[in-house]
């Protein structure tokens, strides 16, 4: 069991796209206000975007802190990782060593920790479908060993040519939107979470709920809370995301919501047949 605050969500949508190509008339008009533009060479935008969504919540010029970041995203730096290979095999010998910093798997988390002065864990999760449960479960590890007293938790992709086609490969019918999702979390008792993994010859538990949603082929949240608020509630007819960015920010947002004593649940089930749940309970007893 784990307990947290949680003191903030927002999520950073693109539209959908059938060529990968970020629009700038859809990105934030202060965006390069806030990331500044120094050393814009060595990101990409899934690192911009991250850098984005935590600098736009707060003051970044904070001394050093013991913060954790865990980035959960399926792609991540995918298109500097494929940038870099294309300059390989261009370039040869001749290919700058500047090349580099921005080319591996886990460079926005080593830009978010540098920039906001982060000395906590520093983590990028890969999961597939169970990336939203499982980065969830890093942060709260985090404070529940002392490591750490806030958390930054960013969940999303931002979908590269390469990123795309593979996303299309084994699935059809799914939305593929760029986005990132971003929760600030602290250490605290106003919450607990309670985590459950297994397989399909194991069923997880979980509190059965009066809503629910399915989401990204294998997402669904649910609450007891059938009068609370939840704003990130969308109609059923809209199309299915695979970027967990979405999942996550209603997830996030639904627990805000939560009146004292209720629940709510959010199910992962991977396509190889895992599962990971989650149940987050608000502090206090039930309405009278």
């Amino acid at each position: 069991m784990f307990q947290f605050n949680l003191s903030r969500v927002a999520l950073l949508a693109l539209e959908e796209r059938e060529t990968p190509d970020v629009d700038p008339g859809e990105l934030p008009a202060d965006l390069w206000d806030v990331i500044g533009t120094g050393g814009d060479q060595f990101r990409d935008w899934f690192t911009r975007l991250c850098l984005y969504m935590v600098l736009s919540g707060g003051d970044p010029s904070r001394p050093r802190t013991d913060d954790t970041v865990v980035i959960g995203t399926e792609y991540g730096n995918a298109a500097a990782v494929a940038g870099l290979q294309r300059a390989a095999a261009e370039q040869g010998r001749r290919l700058s060593a500047q090349a580099f910093p921005q080319a591996h798997s886990s460079s926005a988390s080593a830009f978010v920790n540098l920039t906001i002065g982060a000395t906590g864990r520093s983590i990028t999760v890969n999961a597939a479908q169970l990336t939203p449960v499982l980065s969830l479960w890093q942060v709260l590890s985090a404070f529940a060993h002392g490591r750490s007293g806030a958390g930054h938790l960013l969940v999303g992709d931002v979908y590269s040519a390469e990123a795309l086609a593979d996303a299309r490969h084994d699935e059809t019918g799914l939305r593929h939107r760029s986005g990132v999702a971003y929760g600030v979390l602290t250490a605290g008792d106003e919450f607990t979470a309670r985590f459950e993994f297994a397989s399909d010859e194991k069923d997880v538990e979980g509190t059965e709920g009066t809503e629910g949603r399915e989401h990204v082929g294998g997402h669904t949240w649910t609450s007891d809370d059938g009068d609370g608020r939840s704003p990130a509630a969308i109609g059923g007819d809209q199309p299915v995301e695979r970027n967990g960015a979405f999942v996550t920010a209603e997830f996030l947002r639904l627990v805000l919501g939560l009146r004292p004593g209720r629940s709510a649940v959010l199910r992962c089930r991977g396509l190889d047949g895992r599962r990971a749940t989650v149940t987050v309970s608000r502090k206090g007893g039930s309405d009278g």
